[in-house]
């Protein structure tokens, strides 16, 4: 693709174009595609929070029959989802928004029974539990993309778990100072070169190209956790002693720490 690129601009500069014209060209496209991301993020927040509406009113209708309302509340928590994850891309293009966004009290351990909650009938087509050990009550003050961190890395874990191997997640509060969390789980195995740049933009292990993904789940995680001043690290543990579906496993450990600044 790069041979290409300069064969293009060599052919607009022959044409009598100027360099900075080029640059001037690149930067009012730049500018036209920007506008376009932003306008349809406006639409889609709007569509989500009339989903959310909607589907609260729902769940919270004593008239509706248990199943639906069961429903209607995971679509509630899923379009709160949308709306974390559409506020993080927001993020992505203006990181300075962050300073004029209003933070809340979130409560962490509350943040991933909801995670859970919405991954838990993907995790048992596989077979598998997801659970929450221990327990916590500390807040932090979050910004609504907080909700994704708990998310992607359940989902993760879910996704890239063998079938019949459950996820822990271990709450360990401190002193009501400090809070660890320790995410347990059987991943395809992760070379010892690799785990650096696990947190790299689209980087995946060699061991998990073939997998469905694009590589953003731990990029993504350790985004929110800079947001939030947390600190999260990864550690590979115990391989599987046999194969599964001519795939070798190890234990993989998603590390977060979060710590109370009053």
């Amino acid at each position: 693709m790069k041979p290409v690129a300069r064969k293009r601009i060599h052919i607009r500069l022959n044409d009598g174009i100027r360099p900075s014209q080029v640059i001037e060209d690149l930067k009012i496209e730049n500018h036209r595609l920007r506008s376009m991301l932003e306008s349809t993020l406006h639409e889609a927040r709007e569509f989500s929070a009339l989903i959310t509406d909607r589907a609260h009113a729902l769940s919270t209708d004593d008239t509706l029959p248990p199943k639906p309302k069961e429903h209607a509340e995971t679509l509630f928590h899923a379009s709160g989802m949308l709306s974390a994850r559409l506020n993080y891309t927001d993020i992505e293009i203006n990181p300075g928004i962050t300073e004029l966004q209003v933070r809340y009290g979130a409560g962490i351990y509350k943040k991933f029974h909801k995670a859970r909650y919405l991954l838990q009938a993907h995790a048992s087509r596989k077979n598998s539990r997801i659970n929450l050990l221990g327990e916590s009550r500390m807040e932090i003050p979050a910004l609504s993309v907080f909700d994704m961190l708990p998310f992607v890395l359940l989902q993760n874990a879910v996704k890239y778990s063998p079938p019949g191997y459950h996820i822990n997640v271990e709450f360990d509060e401190t002193n009501n100072s400090s809070l660890f969390i320790k995410l347990s789980s059987y991943g395809p195995i992760v070379e010892d070169q690799e785990i650096p740049h696990l947190f790299e933009r689209e980087f995946r292990g060699r061991h998990s190209k073939d997998i469905e993904g694009q590589g953003l789940g731990l990029h993504l995680a350790k985004k929110v956790c800079d947001l939030h001043h947390a600190q999260l690290s990864i550690e590979t543990g115990d391989v599987l002693q046999t194969t599964i579906s001519r795939r070798q496993y190890q234990k993989f450990i998603v590390c977060l720490q979060f710590t109370r600044h009053d």
